[in-house]
């Protein structure tokens, strides 16, 4: 603990409150205590008690993040021999498929496992405050419980998650349910990404597909707590558009044996680059699952000019390391409107196709403005357009990667006083 909290907590546990008001009460009733010396302690617990808020507010900013104890905030940052974290939420059962087949093809290995936190997100209706279910420590609690909290323990012998971590290895699965606020949903999402040391938070999109390619409106509130993840998340963050990936059989096709990529059961998946971190932390995550033996990763990089490849030049000899066998790069004039057609062309193509949420200096409102769509401003510019009805016929599924902040050596160092 680092001594700033310490502190804090020595603080708080030293406080007296109600307790000590009622035991001077039960004091003075008994006659144990003199009509001068009552008023006297009094004064003392107030004057105790007093100081406490600002003393706190001043040595204890609950609002800033403290990364120093997690390093793997980013997946750039994870090696090839290092378990990575993710934390992946869903709303309902209809998440669950297509987050197990991505989960899958993030290429679980002995060298690098991957330590899944499944958390279902479940409105806060008839609680005072905000409840974190450890499934495992609550098997054994569910009698005498209310009806509400059997209900959500009730989905716990049927958990997909676990089903999947018991059939894979390599892969190690917590299930567990937060129950809050929609307004506040995001602070304990957030906050538990941050003691978990999580690498890259997994949201589902706020709509679902339906059977004609149109999405539809589950909940809007959830589109609120997106927006919340996406802007406060101590890691990288990955907002799913599940259009049929859901149905695949990516994790099937692992069980027993790896399937060859000559077998055609292979799933396609096509990584868009343009620049940016974003676009670099989103080529990481598919570097890895270019290692799946069922999984065929394309890299397609877009090329303004020469100039905007000026941002990634230190990066290159990673970028063309993923690029050497899977990988085409278009330089393009008439950059959005050439590269939204290049996408329109590889139509049903692809079963996923993975992308930046930001891509660098490109997208500046000159160079966006050609696009007219704000339906799904918060996934970003080539997102909201493969999401708008020019592409409504569009059956590929989407993950959109925003890259967590580096924790650079000595970062933080000023909050450990």
């Amino acid at each position: 603990m680092r001594p700033r909290d310490a502190l804090a907590l020595g603080v708080v546990m030293n406080t007296r409150g109600l307790v000590a008001l009622f035991i001077l009460s039960t004091g003075r009733d008994l006659k144990t205590l003199d009509q001068r010396t009552f008023p006297a302690m009094i004064f003392v617990v107030w004057a105790l008690m007093i100081p406490v808020g600002p003393f706190l507010s001043y040595t204890y900013n609950t609002t800033k993040k403290h990364l120093g104890h997690c390093k793997n905030r980013n997946i750039r940052s994870v090696g090839s021999n290092t378990e990575l974290r993710i934390l992946a939420c869903t709303h309902d059962s209809r998440n669950s498929p297509a987050i197990i087949n991505l989960l899958e093809a993030s290429n679980p290995t002995r060298q690098s496992p991957i330590q899944v936190f499944a958390v279902q997100l479940v409105e806060m209706t008839g609680h005072t405050s905000a409840m974190l279910i450890v499934h495992d420590a609550c098997k054994s609690k569910n009698e005498g419980s209310t009806h509400e909290t059997r209900q959500i323990f009730s989905s716990l012998h049927s958990n997909p998650f676990e089903l999947y971590a018991k059939q894979r290895d390599n892969v190690n699965v917590q299930p567990l349910t937060i129950v809050s606020a929609y307004a506040t949903m995001h602070e304990d999402i957030c906050n538990f990404a941050e003691d978990k040391c999580i690498t890259l938070v997994i949201v589902p999109l706020h709509q679902q597909s339906t059977l004609d390619g149109t999405m539809e409106e589950s909940n809007p509130a959830l589109r609120a707590v997106n927006r919340n993840v996406i802007d406060n998340a101590p890691c990288s963050v990955g907002v799913f558009v599940d259009r049929g990936l859901g149905i695949s059989q990516i994790f099937k096709s692992n069980i027993g044996s790896h399937i060859s990529s000559d077998d055609g059961s292979n799933h396609r998946f096509a990584v868009f680059f343009i620049g940016g971190a974003d676009d670099r932390e989103a080529l990481a995550y598919a570097k890895r699952m270019a290692g799946h033996p069922g999984v065929d990763l394309t890299v397609i990089r877009f090329i303004l000019n020469t100039e905007a490849c000026l941002d990634d030049a230190d990066y290159e000899n990673e970028i063309l390391e993923v690029m050497a066998n899977t990988g085409r790069q278009k330089q393009l004039d008439n950059f959005w409107e050439e590269t939204l057609k290049v996408i329109k062309d590889m139509e049903d193509h692809y079963d996923l196709y993975i992308m930046g949420r930001r891509h660098g200096s490109i997208s500046t409102p000159t160079e966006t403005s050609v696009l007219d769509s704000s339906d799904y401003d918060e996934l970003g510019t080539l997102a909201e357009v493969l999401m708008s009805s020019s592409f409504i016929e569009v059956s590929t599924s989407l993950l959109i990667v925003q890259q967590g902040a580096a924790v650079e050596e000595g970062q933080y160092d000023d909050q450990e006083m």
